[in-house]
């Protein structure tokens, strides 16, 4: 989940940007994030580490933010704010080890002060302190303050967690008694998972954990039905084969925002299968665009009283239809490379193992594109 919280700090490059990982070392430079991976750009070149071998990354307070960074929730919007420095951090897991201990309220006492200056910390520190304050409140029994900053923790969530912050809110805020109940079948269902059946302590992760495992299970469930479907259309029906595509992926996506690595090898299975549907269809239409072009295409014309050649009325016409045809064609490829381009956004990798068809497809729109499209100009004023 940490790492989720700065996930969307590195949607763009940030600078001199701290990453900590699980064996101690850490790794300073421009993060990105590279899929399962982030990428750090030091002095001495590019290091790639594994998102689950990483504790937490922290930003470089004294660089702005990314233009796609999270937005203040609370509190003048202009004010400045910090980072949550090395003392702070090991105050909330002071806080959190009394949580443990069953000190709830000592451990709400322990962080007061960062509580009642809450709007000064960035959004990161916001949301460390609010959703520690909530698990402290809940096992304290105290649900209404526990609502109150779950809320508030919600509110500040990145793209990359919101349908999974928004569920853990909801569970808190519609329990009864701050628990979930946890039933056999379920456990049965989820081997490996080390609680027992009946009610469950929302404060702790593991409980939490599991209940949105639980609550992944439609979109998971959708995402098979649609990722099925799609498997017999593959071969004889790209379009039909997209669409189906499309939905498995978008339910995997929300799936797994919910409950993080739940549905990730179903999602990126869907994504294959998005991209060879694509590129499929974009060689298709660029096949269909050449073959549309006054390169490839000829039409009837004769000479008039100065001897030169002009369409006939028949010539015109299948001109006008031909470049009809064309522009069809083109426009459906430059709508498949947009919905490439955004998937190699998201995926670069595996869009990379598709790279000469990629490359194919680009050229086409940068060369040929605007070559056939001077040459139906140069026709039409020629002929006309």
């Amino acid at each position: 989940m940490r790492i989720l919280l700065v996930a969307s700090l590195l949607a763009s490059t940030c600078f001199a940007d701290t990453v900590f990982l699980k064996d101690g070392r850490k790794l300073e430079g421009a993060v990105t994030d590279a899929g399962e991976e982030f990428a750090i750009k030091g002095k001495f070149g590019t290091v790639r580490v594994k998102k689950a071998d990483v504790d937490r990354v922290e930003a470089d307070a004294s660089e702005p933010p990314p233009a796609t960074g999270n937005p203040p929730a609370t509190g003048n919007p202009s004010a400045k704010t910090k980072p949550l420095s090395g003392p702070e951090r090991t105050t909330l897991q002071s806080a959190e080890a009394l949580l443990n201990e069953n000190k709830a309220p000592e451990g709400l006492k322990l962080i007061a002060t960062m509580l009642n200056a809450e709007d000064g910390y960035d959004w990161e520190g916001k949301r460390r302190i609010s959703l520690l304050a909530s698990r402290l409140a809940l096992r304290a029994g105290d649900r209404s303050r526990a609502a109150k900053e779950i809320a508030l923790w919600a509110s500040l969530a990145p793209a990359t967690s919101r349908f999974s912050d928004e569920t853990r809110a909801r569970l808190v805020t519609d329990s009864a008694d701050g628990n979930f109940v946890v039933k056999e079948e379920d456990l049965l269902a989820h081997a490996g998972v080390s609680l027992e059946p009946g009610p469950q302590p929302l404060w702790d992760e593991k409980v939490v954990a599991f209940a949105l495992r639980l609550e992944a299970r439609n979109d998971e469930a959708q995402g098979n039905k649609a990722l099925e479907e799609a498997r017999t259309f593959e071969k004889k029906d790209h379009e039909q084969a997209l669409k189906a595509f499309r939905t498995a992926e978008k339910a995997y996506a929300r799936a797994d925002d919910i409950s993080p690595g739940c549905c990730r090898p179903s999602q990126i299975a869907a994504l294959r299968g998005m991209l060879d549907a694509l590129f499929s269809l974009g060689v298709e239409a660029d096949e269909k665009q050449m073959a549309s072009s006054p390169l490839n295409v000829g039409f009837e014309m004769k000479a008039n009283a100065e001897g030169r050649l002009r369409f006939t009325p028949a010539g015109r016409t299948k001109f006008d239809e031909t470049r009809r045809d064309w522009n069809t064609q083109v426009d459906r490829l430059e709508t498949i490379m947009k919905e490439i381009d955004a998937l190699k956004a998201r995926f670069p990798e595996e869009v990379a193992k598709q790279q000469g068809q990629y490359e194919r497809l680009k050229t086409a729109l940068s060369d040929m594109v605007p070559r056939i499209r001077k040459a139906f100009a140069k026709a039409l004023q020629e002929h006309n």
